[in-house]
């Protein structure tokens, strides 16, 4: 299986080059994850998956809400950049492999995963209930 994740990961590439994102929205456990597509990598990541979470957390509440909003509203101002400066391929990546996303199939190993959107490789992005 990780032989056929690597495969997916190069051919993946090509899907749509120079973009990051999916062209369909999906969710992230029961919240819907938006998507889209982006040149930019930084702010697809900044934009679409951290800010997102940051806010349900946010909507929460919780003692720690109002102390932490400014720390991290300049936390996701300069991440773009930070992010940006890798140098970043887009690849097709999985939000969350695990046993309960594969299956075995006649022909071989195959996984299905919606939460799955180009991003760059090697990162897993995980996320918080709502």
């Amino acid at each position: 299986m990780g032989a056929a994740l690597a495969r997916l990961h190069r051919r993946s590439s090509s899907l749509k080059p120079g973009a990051f994102g999916w062209e369909h929205d999906n969710y992230i456990g029961s919240g819907l994850q938006i998507n889209g597509w982006s040149p930019d990598w930084g702010w697809f990541f900044t934009e679409r998956r951290l800010r997102p979470q940051f806010e349900a957390a946010a909507a929460s509440g919780g003692p720690w809400q109002e102390r932490l909003q400014q720390p991290i509203e300049n936390l996701l101002k300069r991440m773009p950049a930070w992010l940006n400066g890798h140098g970043a391929l887009p690849s097709l990546v999985h939000g969350d492999l695990w046993g309960g996303n594969a299956s075995l199939l006649a022909s071989g190993s195959e996984w299905a995963r919606p939460g799955a959107f180009g991003l760059r490789r090697c990162l897993r992005s995980g996320g918080v209930s709502r």
